[in-house]
């Protein structure tokens, strides 16, 4: 059943030319400024997020920042001026994976970190898709000149979905960990909004347009396997800057983790750090 709800209750991070307002119902993204310029909420509203157990179509979940419809309900744990932390529990499918999702302004970066914690709580290991979409309009056009690419620094390399404005102002998603889909865009403004876009999204492994112009979304997604009683630390980053250049140096400044993802096995189990680099 789909919860809709407004946006009346909603924490709002700042910092570093960022004005960001979140929808507490669906711990998403509902209004961001970068140097009050709006970049989500025009034209159709898409800054969303969601899951999916495996290929099942029937358990597509997606939170929508543009008709406000949160399935997966989340609410408001705790909030600073910079960060804002959520949680919630998806459970269709058979699934019982309680959630945590927090939005952190890096400090001296126009970038905000967002990480989507997965808890399995069943006896049952589960397969979840996980996937974050975006569709960056304004500066002065709903077309965006959109490339993915690896971006190397400091020994390792992140994978980055970059749409540059027409005014130059530039959004980029990337993601340190190997087991990651970009695409950079999609022919669909309206972003991964189906099991089926979902499922073929990890069958293409993303669309990469080249630095061509379109009315896309810029998209990631992970597939990860929740073992019964597990953890999964999902990292994402979402960047702004006044030139694709400006961007892409900031996100070489952001400490590495110790691993893309980090999957804790069991109640006092055994620890298992991943880290994947990806080859330009």
């Amino acid at each position: 059943m789909l919860a809709a709800a407004t946006n009346s209750t909603a924490a709002t991070i700042s910092g570093n030319g960022l004005g960001v307002s979140l929808n507490d119902s669906g711990a998403l993204i509902k209004s961001l400024t970068f140097n009050a310029s709006e970049y989500f909420e025009l034209g159709f509203d898409t800054s969303d997020w969601g899951l999916q157990v495996g290929t099942d179509t029937a358990t597509f979940r997606k939170n929508s920042s543009e008709t406000l419809s949160f399935p997966i309900a989340m609410s408001l744990s705790s909030s600073t001026a910079t960060t804002a932390s959520y949680s919630g529990i998806y459970n269709v499918g058979g699934t019982n994976i309680t959630l945590i999702r927090s939005y952190e302004i890096i400090p001296t970066q126009a970038i905000i970190r967002v990480t989507l914690t997965l808890t399995n709580a069943s006896a049952t290991p589960s397969v979840v898709r996980a996937f974050e979409t975006f569709d960056p309009d304004g500066g002065g056009s709903s077309t965006t000149q959109n490339d993915r690419f690896s971006l190397s620094f400091g020994g390792g390399s992140m994978l980055v979905g970059q749409a540059v404005r027409q005014d130059s102002t530039t959004f980029a998603v990337g993601a340190l960990d190997g087991g990651a889909i970009v695409a950079a865009s999609s022919n669909n403004f309206e972003g991964i909004s189906s099991g089926a876009l979902l499922n073929s999204f990890f069958t293409s492994s993303g669309v990469d347009s080249n630095g061509a112009g379109a009315d896309g979304s810029i998209d990631l997604a992970r597939s990860v396997s929740l073992g019964a009683g597990s953890t999964t630390i999902m990292t994402t980053y979402l960047a702004f800057g006044a030139t694709a250049a400006n961007v892409q140096a900031a996100l070489a400044t952001v400490p590495e983790p110790t691993v893309g993802i980090l999957l804790l096995t069991g109640i006092g189990g055994t620890a298992l750090l991943r880290r994947k680099v990806i080859r330009a």
